[in-house]
């Protein structure tokens, strides 16, 4: 795909003391996405996904203030677009008597590293282009529905392998923040549903 004047985050104080958008130019993305769901049996079903993106300038992404300096060349990947993400997804259910049906998710998860910039050298405001690290994660669901699904129980385990994921790395405007995913939960929802 030709993507057309895509925008970007910018950091130049020698037009804003704020971040901006500014439209980058013209980058190429060539990828694909598949998705398989697959009942094994009655009781219990498969699903997985996954996207590849190669996402790449165009061309010479120059400075607004001096264009004579390129900030990012021709070929640089695009930032935030990691190249592999891909899930997979087990759940097994069974009828337990009466109304009540019990179930077991787990479902694994893989987001490939990305830039957290499109610039490719530090400049105004100390915006440093940052390699954001891949991660993995690792669910856990098992509940029952009853009354025809109109209440239901659930304990979850979310992040089980307690991964720090790199979100964002936010390097603009003097200091280093980075936004990351929720630690490992453990917990137990109640449902119902009034109608």
């Amino acid at each position: 795909m030709d993507w057309q004047d895509f925008q970007t985050s910018i950091y130049d104080l020698l037009i804003s003391q704020l971040g901006f958008r500014h439209n980058a130019g013209n980058a190429q993305v060539t990828g694909v996405e598949t998705e398989l769901h697959w009942a094994l049996t009655p009781n219990l079903s498969v699903q997985a996904a996954a996207t590849f993106n190669d996402a790449a300038l165009g061309q010479d992404f120059n400075s607004t203030v001096d264009p004579s300096v390129v900030w990012a060349e021709e070929g640089r990947e695009l930032p935030y677009v990691p190249r592999w993400k891909y899930a997979v997804n087990g759940r097994y259910e069974w009828e337990q008597g009466g109304s009540v049906t019990g179930y077991a998710q787990l479902t694994y998860s893989f987001t490939d590293e990305s830039w957290n910039l499109l610039i490719t050298e530090p400049f105004q405001a100390e915006a440093i282009p940052r390699r954001q690290a891949a991660y993995d994660l690792l669910d856990l669901r098992v509940g029952w529905t009853f009354g025809g699904g109109r209440h239901g129980i659930e304990l979850f385990g979310t992040n089980l392998l307690d991964e720090q994921a790199e979100i964002f790395i936010n390097t603009g405007l003097y200091d280093e923040r980075v936004t990351t995913n929720r630690p490992r939960t453990l917990g137990i929802r109640l449902q119902t549903r009034f109608n």
